[in-house]
């Protein structure tokens, strides 16, 4: 990225000659508040050539956005689902404004549960542990995941984890669904 003309570093087919051996749909993450610092507020008006190669391939956006960010408003109007995720009495709750959803509670518990389970199974290990200011012991992690490839063919979604590292699962394609029938 240069940081000049949106439409020209972030061309599609570009990114679509980076990736000659993945499958499709690709999923595209883009953080506008990122966006809009380095291209201006305006940067949603140039992403049309963007938007529309991502729609004509059937590929997949995802847009995060703050209520704050110049393209929050817009976006809500051309995208298909909204979800909006806010701390509301001190509770961390997700819900969709499109299409409407109830309030769903994301639990700090549950999220270190699963934190645990992901470093017993080798995808995180702590690289650091720090002292807040206020004296409480923090653990920082990092990733063991180099990448991972989701693919969905024949009714079967499958999956390709890779790792720093050796594990008995990198490079294996495992089918999710055979897991979960047994």
């Amino acid at each position: 990225m240069e940081g000049t003309n949106v439409d020209s570093d972030l061309k599609w087919s570009n990114v679509e000659f980076q990736l000659p051996k993945s499958e499709r749909p690709f999923l595209a993450f883009m953080a506008f508040d990122t966006l809009e610092s380095v291209y201006s507020d305006k940067v949603l008006e140039a992403m049309s050539g963007v938007f529309g190669s991502i729609r004509r391939a059937k590929d997949v956006f995802v847009g995060f956005t703050t209520p704050q960010s110049a393209s929050a408003a817009k976006l809500e109007n051309l995208a298909r689902v909204v979800l909006h995720l806010e701390t509301i009495n001190g509770s961390v709750v997700l819900y969709g404004s499109k299409p409407y959803t109830g309030l769903f509670s994301l639990s700090w518990d549950l999220c270190y549960r699963k934190i645990h389970e992901l470093e017993q199974a080798g995808f995180l290990n702590v690289a650091e542990i720090v002292t807040t200011p206020k004296g409480k012991t923090m653990k920082l992690y990092r990733s063991l995941l180099k990448s991972a490839q989701l693919v969905y063919q024949d009714g079967i979604f499958k999956v390709k984890f890779e790792f720093d590292g050796e594990k008995d699962i990198s490079g294996k394609w495992i089918e999710l669904n055979a897991a979960l029938d047994t």
